[in-house]
């Protein structure tokens, strides 16, 4: 269509730009999508990465001057004022209107990467189309092919507990790659990084290729074997970020991870303020998750998780403190069990997944895996 063929001239049009300032936003993802974006314009050598949620020192070649934003507005609400010729938008909750406010920065035909992975993704469009940008849509929906304002879907995806490997179109082009990070969000978080690299002018099948080797880092879905045959289980560690986004994710991961013949798959966690102020619709979308969870046990520290996951029907003990809940979970785990650790950072989740590994005899690979 006329609409197609112009959008596609503006892309074109900005990836002749000398400079580029790429932000990313969002309750969920973005300092993997960041990283992706840092790993993957590193293969075209484009720019130079550094993980430290400012503007990021950059190199230049014979097409471009790339550099990285991360922007958290509910911690910086300044940043509304950084002008930046792309946005990715990962997935939002509750903060629509804080992470909206990135767009005040951003001249007519700049773009948005919108995420489709949540209940806001319409509105955000709808405020990035009355601004003049140009909105791209990522998403995983199954009718997404069918829908003409979609630039980025899913053909296939095949899922392990480690891998996801995707067969996807993106802009035009499409792109068979792996990416070392499972789940849902994972692509998702893939698909976001590839258009903004395609937008930039950088190699999207180069970038792929880093892709492969991506590990997730301590305390934001780290998967680490622990013990040996005769006492072993599988530590997923989500202890240094929560939200209802991130807990679906977690739950998604688990759910790929094969259990031993208990089956047992426990989850220990925190209460987290979202949940509080959670909206009718959401709380009645994470109870149907949870029902579907898969989850034998959890244990938690918060009242409001144990009443949430009680009322899905899932065994719940709530405890006083961290020791207790971490004594209980030491005394209860059998071989093969899978264990989800997940709070936020004062929540003290991490010192549990942190006695959690060393009480047990990591294997060589796990250790180079915490290590990363």
């Amino acid at each position: 269509s006329h609409a197609r063929e112009s959008s596609m001239t503006d892309i074109l049009s900005l990836q002749r730009k000398e400079n580029h300032v790429i932000a990313i936003t969002g309750n969920l993802g973005k300092s993997e999508v960041a990283r992706l974006l840092g790993d993957g314009l590193s293969q075209d050598n484009l720019c130079y990465f550094s993980d430290n949620k400012k503007i990021l020192p950059v190199r230049k070649n014979s097409q471009a001057t790339i550099s990285i934003h991360v922007v958290d507005f509910q911690a910086d609400a300044s940043s509304a004022a950084l002008e930046c010729d792309v946005c990715v938008m990962t997935s939002v909750t509750n903060s629509f209107e804080s992470c909206a406010n990135i767009f005040t920065g951003m001249k007519a035909g700049a773009v948005a990467i919108i995420a489709e992975a949540h209940d806001n993704s319409a509105k955000l469009a709808q405020q990035a189309t009355l601004k003049g940008l140009r909105v791209i849509h990522v998403g995983l929906s199954s009718d997404i092919r069918a829908r003409s304002d979609k630039d980025v879907w899913v053909e296939r995806i095949v899922q392990q507990s480690d891998c996801s490997c995707v067969v996807a179109h993106i802009l035009g082009g499409r792109l068979t790659y792996k990416i070392s990070l499972p789940g849902d969000q994972a692509v998702i978080n893939s698909l976001l990084a590839l258009a903004a690299i395609k937008i930039v002018g950088g190699d999207m099948a180069l970038a792929a290729i880093s892709f492969a080797s991506q590990k997730a880092k301590a305390g934001y879905g780290q998967e680490i074997k622990l013990g040996d045959k005769s006492n072993s289980l599988t530590l997923l560690d989500y202890s240094k970020g929560m939200n209802v986004l991130s807990l679906c994710a977690a739950i998604a991961h688990m759910s790929l991870v094969q259990a031993g013949k208990y089956n047992h798959r426990i989850v220990v966690l925190s209460d987290f303020d979202e949940t509080i102020a959670m909206d009718k619709t959401h709380l009645e979308d994470l109870h149907k998750h949870l029902m579907l969870s898969g989850i034998t046990r959890v244990l938690t520290t918060g009242s409001v998780i144990a009443k949430l996951t009680r009322s899905a029907g899932i065994l719940s003990e709530e405890f006083a403190s961290n020791k207790a809940l971490v004594n209980r979970l030491q005394s209860m785990a059998k071989v093969n069990d899978v264990v989800v650790v997940m709070g936020t950072k004062s929540s003290g989740m991490a010192e549990i997944a942190d006695r959690l590994k060393a009480s047990y005899e990591m294997s060589d690979d796990s250790l180079r895996i915490a290590a990363e």
